[in-house]
């Protein structure tokens, strides 16, 4: 349990901090307001992606509801987007309209950790004996 738990977490920080300098050097010339919003959801979808790993993992390890785990992750991936769409609404729709190409990068991180989330829930529900 403590191998996948800390494993999850060594791969999360590596992918998104790479992910994350290589996109802030890719996207320097926009400026620093950009370069703002770009941290804060990165660091909103890395807390909500590997907490919800960490959660699942969790679970699994307790035994509590493993046949329902995938309507569960449906769930949370539902509020995950509720919850970021809410957060950065007013720069995909609102009054602070971001340009087309900021918007496309701003769903960069969600692409990324949603494939690490993806990847290790995977794993652990196959992990499930039963």
């Amino acid at each position: 349990m403590l191998k996948k738990i800390s494993s999850a977490v060594v791969v999360f920080i590596l992918v998104g901090g790479i992910s994350f300098l290589a996109q802030q050097q890719l996207t320097e010339d926009i400026g620093n307001p950009f370069n703002g919003l770009l941290e804060k959801a990165y660091a909103f979808l890395f807390g909500y992606s590997l907490g919800l790993v960490l959660l699942f993992q969790g679970w699994v390890h307790l035994q509590k509801q493993v046949q329902q785990l995938g309507f569960l992750y449906l769930a949370f991936l539902l509020l995950k987007i509720f919850v970021f769409a809410a957060l950065f609404h007013p720069f995909f729709l609102g009054d602070q309209l971001l340009p087309f190409s900021q918007r496309a990068a701003l769903l960069v991180p969600v692409v990324v950790f949603l494939i690490l989330e993806v990847f290790f829930i995977t794993k652990t529900m196959h992990g499930i004996k039963g």
